[in-house]
């Protein structure tokens, strides 16, 4: 399920992106980040209290896949608003902090909530139902609050390109 839901949603990402951008849409990237996070939102709050196992582990694949979307989305969205000679490090920061906070303070706050907010080891579906929509929200939030910017580094960026 992580593989191909994975998979697909890094190439859809990019792909989603790819097909927008040559339509105009500037701000293609951000945008499809948006709307994956948006739409795997209800698959992340509901997927811990399903009592099905098929029924969690479909949501699990619909959350991996939207999930990913964004690696394919986002990738391709520092290189329109960097100089050209800081593409590769800027990238190369972006995927190491990602990294680093996906892989450690994820599972932390997950343990955290678990032990100090319900106070119960068997509460792990509580604490992913509640962690993993939070911080998408707050993403959502950051995200939104990030498209102008976006769009005034993106003009900035093909103006001195152009000149």
């Amino acid at each position: 399920v992580v593989m191909f839901a994975g998979l697909g949603g890094v190439v859809t990402g990019g792909m989603l992106v790819q097909h927008f951008m040559r339509r105009g849409v500037q701000d293609a990237s951000l945008r499809i980040t948006l709307l994956a996070i948006a739409l795997a939102v209800p698959a992340a709050i509901l997927f811990p209290r399903m009592d099905s196992a098929n029924v969690a582990l479909a949501l699990v694949a619909v959350l991996i896949f939207l999930g990913n979307i964004p690696v394919g989305s986002t990738v391709s969205t520092f290189p329109l608003i960097t100089p050209n000679r800081l593409r590769a490090q800027i990238l190369a920061v972006y995927l190491l902090v990602a990294n680093m906070i996906g892989y450690s303070a994820g599972p932390i706050l997950i343990a955290w909530i678990t032990d100090k907010v319900f106070g119960d080891p068997l509460a792990i579906d509580r604490s992913l139902g509640l962690a993993v929509p939070a911080v998408m929200i707050i993403g959502l939030v950051l995200l939104a609050l990030a498209i102008v910017p976006y769009r005034k580094l993106l003009l900035h960026q093909q103006a001195l390109e152009a000149s």
